[in-house]
């Protein structure tokens, strides 16, 4: 059974499970997905995110300086380029059959943009696109239309061949528990890290928590402090980082590593972590 943990930071819990170590001796392959400009490519009316493109810019940037000879960046989706393929799992090629580098060929994937939670529109959480990956390229002024979205229950990441293994969502409320298939993504992945409430994009968030993995910082903890030095003095409401992670996984840092989990529900045991940016916000 999967155990909840929640930590206000400070006093954040650290989990310690036995793990099997690899040591990472090939760069890691990352891939990045972020969808700035909503309003003028065809997206909702009002719901640009300012931030979002040089959030990622800055991960990469970080991440794949010489001297840490650590990361590559195999893909890099922007804007009207962020289609929801981009984002699933199994083959995915272009209108000419080429191949179209998806999450399945990186280690580490980073998406930046607006997430849905589950509502009286929205059977699942999702994360929004407006390219649609149809015939039609653009979902118009309905962020509801499904083929924008790419709901908890069409993931599944980390399966079969797939090389994925962290997954960092800097979107609101995809992992809000609201939803009862939330931890679907938990397909043989080791983290899946978010929010389940609402967030602010805050671009130097993502240079941050590349620094704090290339210093070796574990993966959570880079994730959870960047979070808070960079996001919390913009939020006036409660925010909640939460992170689904295997137990073989908690510690995970970008230069150690544990081996594939078993997927959730499938023998895989997952922990979840809610840490709550500020005491202020009960």
């Amino acid at each position: 059974m999967k155990k909840k943990i929640y930590a206000a930071l400070g006093i954040f819990t650290l989990i310690v499970a036995s793990t099997k170590v690899i040591y990472a001796n090939d760069k890691i392959e990352i891939g990045i997905v972020t969808i700035q400009d909503y309003n003028s490519t065809g997206g909702d009316s009002s719901h640009d995110l300012p931030s979002a493109n040089q959030l990622g810019y800055a991960f990469s940037a970080e991440m794949v300086m010489e001297k840490y000879n650590i990361a590559h960046t195999l893909y890099f989706h922007v804007n009207k380029y962020a289609w929801e393929k981009s984002m699933r799992t199994g083959k995915q090629t272009k209108s000419n059959g080429e191949k179209y580098y998806s999450i399945d060929d990186v280690d580490f994937a980073l998406f930046c943009g607006h997430g849905l939670k589950k509502s009286e529109y929205l059977s699942h959480n999702a994360l929004h696109f407006y390219t649609k990956n149809s015939s039609t390229n653009f979902c118009g002024s309905d962020k509801y239309t499904p083929d924008s979205n790419l709901l908890t229950t069409e993931t599944e990441w980390g399966g079969g061949t797939a090389k994925t293994k962290w997954v960092a969502l800097y979107s609101c409320n995809f992992l809000n528990q609201e939803d009862g298939c939330y931890k679907l993504p938990l397909n043989g992945i080791h983290q899946v890290l978010g929010f389940s409430t609402r967030m602010y994009v805050v671009s130097d968030c993502g240079k941050l928590f590349a620094q704090y993995l290339t210093s070796g910082k574990d993966i959570r903890t880079s994730f959870i402090m960047s979070a808070y030095t960079e996001i919390l003095p913009r939020m006036n409401e409660k925010c909640v980082v939460t992170i689904l992670s295997a137990k073989q996984s908690v510690n995970d840092t970008i230069y150690k590593y544990s081996s594939k989990p078993s997927p959730w529900g499938r023998g895989g045991t997952y922990v979840e972590t809610n840490t709550i940016l500020g005491n202020q916000y009960k």
